[in-house]
């Protein structure tokens, strides 16, 4: 079992192999992929810590991380606005790791349920830098 948040279930795939020291039964790590197959994207950050990407290829956008779909988070009030995320090699393929918490004997697991996430983009020299952090308690 890979779990990850409801709202992009459909539109990753799985990483692991590519985070092998760090995945494990609380962190599970994503490739993001649209519908029409492209796995490059532009990735955009608003004032409310939320994070979209854009396909490369069809332009569709991907809601990554948005605190208003965790119940454990509180989004910040207001007007949301995005920018563009300032990130080389723009479009490029798109990692995202959700983290889960140890649950407690009465608790059943909850997808939508994450503690953290962790965004990264993949240089064509196939390093791989982290470009979002964020708690979302």
């Amino acid at each position: 079992m890979n779990p990850c948040p409801t709202h992009i279930e459909n539109s990753v795939l799985n990483a692991t192999a590519r985070f092998p020291t760090d995945a494990d039964s609380h962190h599970h790590y994503f490739q993001l992929q649209c519908n029409c197959g492209e796995r490059a994207f532009t990735l955009f950050v608003s004032n409310c810590r939320s994070v979209r990407a854009e396909c490369s290829d069809c332009a569709r956008p991907l809601l990554v991380y948005d605190l208003a779909l965790y119940p454990a988070a509180c989004k910040p009030k207001g007007a949301e606005l995005y920018v563009a995320m300032e990130v080389p090699e723009a479009p490029s393929p798109v990692f995202v790791a959700y983290e889960y918490g140890e649950l407690d004997e009465d608790q059943e697991f909850n997808a939508d349920d994450i503690t953290w996430c962790q965004v990264f983009v993949e240089h064509s020299a196939g390093d791989i830098l982290k470009v979002f952090d964020d708690e979302t308690a």
